[in-house]
């Protein structure tokens, strides 16, 4: 049996498919695709503004909390635009900014921990997990450091199995893109959720083959 993996912000942890369908699509853009980049909080700000609802979040702010980070993608998906609206996106947990995805599809990873690790570095076969392999992807780990020496960055529209470390090689983009990165930490809104509770890594390999599901019954 496999182990539990948990999410990861290498790019198989956050690249993911998104279909958009119905009659409101012009006819024009059915059967197409975009490339632009998009986060799953834009989806909130899009069904809002398509539904005529005031996306902002007023109580939010009442209490001094940032505002949604969230933007309208129907400009780019009924045509009216060519490009996303999002010209970064902030990866990371719970905790932490862990990474920053760029437009032009670079890509800058911090890891955690004194020794800025990151675990499930490395590559599957077609298909994970299975039985036949013995890979433990939370033992796999690869350090993303804070200097562009020891630091992680990819270029993933060219190299979207992120084989290629090109910190050394650009260490302004990649100073660049850090210095903005722990800008965005500067402000992330942590509030404390409680622990890790293992019974939902134990119901997903015990009792729904490797995939996340229930775990509490009531």
């Amino acid at each position: 049996m496999p182990a539990c993996v948990e999410l990861s912000n290498w790019e198989g942890g956050i690249r993911a498919n998104a279909f958009a369908s119905g009659g409101l699509l012009p006819a024009a853009v059915r059967g197409t695709k975009q490339a632009g980049l998009i986060g799953i909080s834009d989806w909130y700000r899009t069904y809002a503004t398509l539904g005529g609802v005031d996306p902002t979040d007023h109580k939010a702010a009442a209490a001094g909390l940032p505002p949604i980070d969230s933007f309208d993608l129907w400009p780019l998906l009924s045509g009216q635009n060519a490009s996303s609206p999002r010209a970064e996106l902030a990866i990371g947990d719970v905790t932490q900014v862990g990474g920053l995805l760029t437009s032009d599809g670079y890509k800058l990873l911090l890891g955690g921990g004194a020794n800025h690790q990151i675990a499930q570095a490395g590559w599957t076969g077609p298909q994970f997990p299975n039985t036949s392999s013995k890979w433990d992807p939370n033992k796999s780990v690869m350090s993303c450091g804070n200097s562009s020496a020891t630091g992680c960055l990819f270029r993933v529209e060219t190299d979207p199995g992120e084989h290629e470390n090109l910190a050394a090689a650009l260490p302004q983009r990649w100073a660049a893109m850090m210095a903005r990165l722990l800008a965005i930490n500067a402000t992330f809104f942590a509030p404390d959720r409680g622990k890790k509770d293992p019974a939902a890594c134990a119901a997903a390999l015990g009792r729904w083959g490797g995939f996340w599901g229930p775990w509490i019954d009531v």
